[in-house]
């Protein structure tokens, strides 16, 4: 406000927490497993209701799109290497209700106000306390009960290390390693 010096703007304050949203972290299994234990949940609770859920990479999108949809739950891919007209086609039908899961890399979200989302599932940890609160925010927007899951394997600590190490970051800043030992230490 003081630096854009502007005269008596509206201000708008509320808290992080937000009473609709459940958030629950399950203990990492394999891939086989966490898959089938979500088609069981969206199954049980929330049957053709929309929901995003979160991968670290682009196959895992497709691998997981793959399986849903031959679970009968249909879903469609979102990631950066999507050509745009298919990445912009897919999200359309997730907003319009045409698909019921979006499976995304971090690529997705951004802007999006969709308000019945009634789950946001992470496969993997995400990067940081902050990237979760912000994604798993997508749900409940209207208010009503909502799930927020992160699947947790301690292995995933070593992948985005490794990750972070193979983007050609050999300085691995103490920021990063504090964001993922916050995210291990809340799961």
């Amino acid at each position: 406000i003081m630096q854009l010096k502007m005269n008596r703007p509206m201000y708008f304050q509320c808290s992080f927490n937000r009473r609709n949203l459940i958030y629950e972290v399950w203990e990492g299994k394999s891939k086989k497993y966490k898959v089938k234990d979500i088609i069981n949940f969206i199954r049980s609770n929330y049957r053709n209701k929309p929901g995003i859920i979160y991968c670290s990479t682009t196959k895992d999108c497709y691998e997981y799109c793959t399986q849903l949809n031959n679970a009968a739950i249909s879903a469609a891919p979102y990631h950066a290497k999507l050509p745009e007209p298919i990445r912009n086609k897919n999200q359309e039908d997730w907003m319009q209700d045409r698909v019921q899961i979006i499976i995304a890399t971090i690529a997705f979200g951004m802007g999006i106000n969709k308000a019945d989302v009634r789950f946001v599932i992470h496969f993997n940890i995400s990067k940081s306390i902050e990237n979760y609160y912000q994604e798993s925010g997508r749900a409940g927007r209207d208010g009503k009960p909502s799930h927020c899951i992160m699947l947790y394997n301690f292995s995933d600590r070593m992948k985005y290390y490794n990750i972070m190490i193979s983007g050609g970051n050999h300085k691995i800043t103490d920021l990063q390693v504090k964001s993922i030992f916050e995210i291990v230490k809340f799961c």
